[in-house]
């Protein structure tokens, strides 16, 4: 309690008064350093503790110091060793003050270099990850990147691979608005290739008819007459339509040697209608070829149903042709066969032919292409106003739809090839004879002018019909 009381009284103190602590230090100094008091001697620790809460206590008065006179000093220094053994009677304890504890460190400068160098490691590991995820983004990036060249290097491609495709497109769709010029140009290219046509038959027809006029003239009354093909009598339906069906067996054998024999062989583009007269080995049958090669920007499965379904059912909707169909039947249960019986009517140039036909087309689905064949036989009955009788022509087709070889094989995918050869053949019986050679001149030309508009409605007709099926997915 004392020493509570000594405490903060020299806190009191010495918060009013600094002079005051300095002299009660200078009073503590004098007193341990004086050499007549022998109990201060003998217990320093107890006189330092008791001087010092004598003179913190708040009722001493403490005297002015004055280290003048030696007396002073002595009853002074008497008067604190008997406080103190006052307090020491009563049982106060003397509390010492704190000591703080110095414990210096010797090993500072390597524990500074321990921190550092796990600060370090630390910081290597922070930073190589920061590496690595760079390194992962700059990876997905050129990733992202070369995706995005090579999408960019295939629309390229197919830019340049398909541009003459779609221009030719939108040309066509642009001619339907400019009807009038677009038939006016066709016709003059029909004209062109049918006054050729024209020249070489009427050469023909009239070697022939001179020919015939000088064997009559050497045999008399005996009449010998040369037929462009041998007559063929008159079969049933049965019969012809067997001899139908052996035809197109033949021509899917001979297919692929009738495209590898023309010129439009070697090129996968869209090309011209090309007419050709020629004649057998024997120079006695005369027939006419026409091919076409058209490339579509659309792929081969799609353009193979598109050519089928238009050549067995959407052909009834070609202009200037009228059809009425008295048979039509699936030969198999594939429905890749069909045989028709029709009578057609074809209207052009202001000329108008009756015919009684008997068809069977076929189809064959390969892994690399499409082919569709068939053979008709087309009896002529009228022309205008004149009735016929005699007059026959054979028609062998040829279509093949294969993919394009000449891009690149994601390009080829996107497009087809569709080859078209039609060979048609006069048979002419026993009564053509009958006939003028203007009169079979004029027939020959009527149809082979509705063969070459047949090919180009036909593939106006599949353009139209792709284009919608793309426009409506």
């Amino acid at each position: 309690m004392a020493t509570a009381l000594a405490q903060s009284s020299s806190s009191d103190a010495t918060d009013d008064d600094p002079e005051a602590l300095h002299a009660v230090l200078a009073f503590v100094d004098a007193a341990l350093d004086s050499p007549s008091s022998p109990e201060s001697s003998d217990h320093p620790s107890e006189t330092l503790s008791m001087d010092f809460d004598v003179f913190m206590a708040p009722h001493p008065q403490v005297p002015p110091v004055t280290r003048s006179t030696s007396a002073a000093e002595s009853s002074t220094s008497k008067m604190l060793r008997r406080q103190h053994r006052q307090l020491i009677a009563g049982g106060a304890k003397v509390r010492k003050p704190p000591v703080k504890p110095v414990n210096p460190n010797t090993n500072k400068a390597r524990d500074e270099k321990k921190e550092e160098l796990i600060y370090l490691r630390w910081k290597v590991s922070e930073l190589e990850a920061q590496l690595r995820a760079i390194k992962d983004e700059r990876q997905d990036e050129d990733a992202t990147q070369s995706l995005l060249e090579k999408l960019q290097e295939k629309r390229r491609q197919r830019a340049a691979g398909g541009a003459c495709v779609w221009q030719e497109i939108a040309a066509l769709e642009y001619d339907k608005l400019m009807r009038s010029e677009r038939e006016n140009f066709s016709l003059k290219l029909v004209l062109e290739n049918q006054l050729k046509v024209a020249r070489k038959l009427e050469k023909f027809l009239t070697k022939t008819a001179l020919t015939r006029e000088i064997e009559k003239c050497d045999q008399g009354t005996k009449h010998h007459i040369h037929h462009i093909h041998p007559p063929l009598p008159e079969d049933s339906d049965a019969t012809i339509f067997a001899e139908l069906l052996a035809g197109v067996k033949r021509s899917y054998s001979e297919a692929s040697a009738v495209f590898e024999a023309s010129a439009l062989a070697k090129t996968e583009m869209t090309s011209p209608i090309d007419a050709q007269m020629r004649t057998d080995r024997d120079g006695n049958a005369m027939f006419i070829e026409v091919f076409v090669n058209k490339l579509l920007p659309f792929d081969l499965h799609a353009t193979g149903a598109a050519v089928w379904n238009h050549y067995v059912f959407a052909k009834d909707r070609l202009p200037n042709r009228f059809y009425n169909h008295s048979t039509r039947h699936n030969m198999d249960a594939t429905n890749d066969t069909i045989v028709e019986s029709f009578t057609l009517v074809i209207e052009l140039n202001r000329k108008c032919s009756h015919y009684n036909v008997k068809q069977i087309l076929r189809r064959y689905i390969e892994a690399e292409r499409i082919v569709i064949v068939w053979h008709a036989l087309f009896d002529q009955t009228q022309m205008d106003e004149e009735q016929l009788s005699g007059v026959k022509f054979l028609e062998k087709g040829y279509l093949v739809l294969k993919r394009p070889q000449l891009h690149a094989p994601s390009i080829n995918e996107a497009y087809t090839l569709l080859q078209t050869c039609y060979i048609e053949t006069p048979v002419l019986t026993k009564d053509v004879p009958n006939l003028d050679s203007l009169k079979v001149g004029t027939i020959t030309d009527f149809a082979l002018n509705a063969m070459v508009m047949n090919i180009t409605a036909s593939h106006q007709m599949i353009d139209n019909v792709l284009l919608e099926q793309t426009m409506k997915r």
